[in-house]
């Protein structure tokens, strides 16, 4: 909560002088019955229609000050709610750039976006009705309370006996209402992530024609929500018609004694009507406090998750002697390299030990979840590596800054993603560069022959997701991505997948004539993306096989010559 409120402390002159007019407005609520007492004492009593017209244009001219008081007060506070909530937004979405990747897992996408969409408009909708009502209600209940015994002290003991009864009820049914409000967090965030798989999965719900399952899905998370909502809504719903009962009740009373006042001689009108009207604002004011109460605990909930974001760490660490350039040698090394992800007791890598060598193409190869895109996520420092070492240039990736050791980077990963914008736009990505590197880093993709085929060339306009794209032609476009910001390691995930293999033997030789001292480091599961490597490393269950030239494994990898012949014919291996 703590980190929340720092957000609004630029921002606090704003809130104090909307507190001020506030302040103003509760004045001028406060004042009123008064003059409402004179004019029916004075003026209809005594038919001083000159006293009546005077204290009315007074009353007339306070009102028009309490909306121009309103106005204002609303206007700064919203504005001070709207840049508080902007500079909360912007460092949420900062932290969780600069989160790892494992804590981002542990969160999940749905909450995220939850949390930093939902949760804070809680915050900013919570401060901006906190501010008003916390002001003014406390205000004009006290200065009403006050008002009020000064005009009678037997009938203002009838807002004491209110009070008491508001405050058991509000508490009675707050107990209840808690515990559902905080509930429907969880729900919320459910709801959102089985949307965002639909919507991100639909072409596979409809390939597999599972659509009513989906439905059923989506219709359970979302009926989960809808009933705790309604839950929480039934315990609320008893609280404004019981604070009514109880108002009403307490303005009969007031009528009832104060009837009796008036027989006796000890009341006049004025007073009786002065009584009412603070009757209305002091328990109008208690019913403001109550709504604070009503907010706080989603405001307390949402403050907390947003909280959560704020306080994640990367837990990549830094070292204190941080390198921030690399070495011109662009040798990759991983030495006895042990990994395992979260809190897993199985290694996805154990003793993982091989050296891509500068300049030279090195691949590695293996079955389905043997650890081949760990491998690149250690490279890129998603993640550190529990035991071993992994080098760089002769350094260790951990002593590395992470911008820096990524800036010399060119990742192509496994999952293509395009951004919204156009091709130019996307390939420059990685960062500044002239046309010349854009064609160049396309022709060498193999992806400049469709770009041109477009009568809109590099401008073309690619959809959210790059759904305008085939698959290839999206693969072609994120290595021309990569291959753009003139890298001095090259990382392909799996990247020729979508590959025809002629576009891959082309590519494959571009890239060869293309890298000079660049280190390039393949993951495939194709044996014609990896035969003519310089090395090729197999993996099998998180173990190195096997390490050697394609001529090499086939005699001496057992595993390797059984993926080769399983998808080549024996001319095509022995190529």
């Amino acid at each position: 909560m703590k980190k929340i409120l720092i957000y609004m402390k630029p921002y606090i002159g704003m809130y104090l002088f909307a507190g001020f007019l506030i302040m103003l407005t509760a004045v001028t609520d406060l004042a009123l019955p008064g003059i409402m007492q004179g004019i029916v004492n004075v003026g209809i009593v005594e038919n001083d229609t000159a006293y009546i017209l005077t204290e009315g244009g007074i009353m007339l001219a306070l009102t028009l000050a309490n909306l121009m008081f309103w106005i204002l007060a609303s206007y700064y506070d919203a504005k001070a709610s709207f840049f508080f909530t902007r500079d909360l937004r912007k460092d949420v979405f900062a932290r969780v750039l600069d989160s790892s990747v494992d804590q981002l897992d542990q969160m999940g996408t749905a909450s995220l976006i939850n949390r930093t969409t939902g949760d804070i408009s809680m915050l900013e909708f919570a401060v901006f009705r906190i501010l008003r009502m916390g002001i003014v209600a406390p205000f004009i209940g006290i200065g009403g309370i006050i008002l009020a015994f000064r005009i009678s002290v037997e009938i203002s003991l009838l807002f004491i006996v209110a009070f008491v009864i508001l405050a058991v009820l509000s508490v009675a049914i707050f107990s209840k209402a808690i515990p559902v409000f905080k509930a429907i967090f969880p729900k919320t965030d459910k709801v959102n992530r089985v949307l965002r798989e639909n919507l991100t999965g639909i072409r596979v719900i409809r390939a597999f024609n599972k659509d009513d399952d989906e439905k059923r899905r989506f219709d359970e998370a979302n009926t989960a929500l809808t009933e705790t909502s309604i839950q929480s809504q039934k315990i609320m719903a008893w609280y404004s018609p019981l604070t009514s009962l109880v108002m009403n009740i307490t303005i009969i009373a007031i009528l009832y004694f104060g009837a009796i006042q008036i027989d006796v001689g000890n009341f006049t009108p004025g007073e009786l009507i002065a009584m009412l009207q603070y009757a209305t604002l002091i328990l109008g004011a208690f019913r403001r406090l109550s709504m604070i109460f009503i907010m706080l605990p989603r405001f307390s909930a949402a403050a907390n998750r947003v909280s959560e974001l704020l306080d994640m760490k990367n837990t990549i660490n830094e070292f204190e002697s941080v390198l921030s350039l690399l070495p011109e040698d662009n040798s990759l090394v991983f030495d006895d390299v042990t990994f395992s992800y979260g809190q897993s007791q199985n290694p996805v890598l154990n003793n993982v030990s091989f050296t891509a060598e500068s300049g030279k193409t090195t691949a590695i190869i293996g079955g389905t979840g043997s650890g081949k895109s760990t491998i690149m996520q250690l490279i890129l420092r998603f993640y550190d590596v529990q035991s071993g070492t992994v080098r760089v240039g002769g350094m260790d990736v951990r002593q590395l800054d992470k911008s820096a050791l990524r800036q010399h980077m060119g990742y192509v990963a496994q999952k293509v993603e395009l951004f919204t914008g156009s091709i130019a736009e996307n390939l420059a990505y990685g960062g500044a560069f002239d046309d010349e590197d854009m064609r160049r880093s396309a022709k060498v993709a193999q992806a400049e022959s469709f770009i041109l085929a477009d009568e809109m060339g590099y401008e073309r306009r690619i959809s959210q997701g790059g759904k305008n794209f085939s698959g290839g032609q999206k693969q072609r476009l994120s290595i021309a991505r990569a291959l753009a910001r003139k890298p001095n390691v090259l990382l392909f995930d799996d990247s020729f997948s979508a590959l025809d293999y002629e576009t891959d033997a082309a590519l494959r030789q571009a890239l060869h004539q293309y890298h000079g001292n660049t280190t390039i480091l393949i993951v495939a599961q194709r044996i014609a993306t990896v035969m003519h490597a310089d090395r090729v490393v197999v993996l099998n269950e998180g173990r190195v096989e096997a390490i050697g030239t394609h001529k090499e494994l086939l005699d001496s990898s057992a595993l390797y010559r059984a993926l080769a012949y399983s998808q080549l014919s024996e001319e095509e291996v022995t190529v």
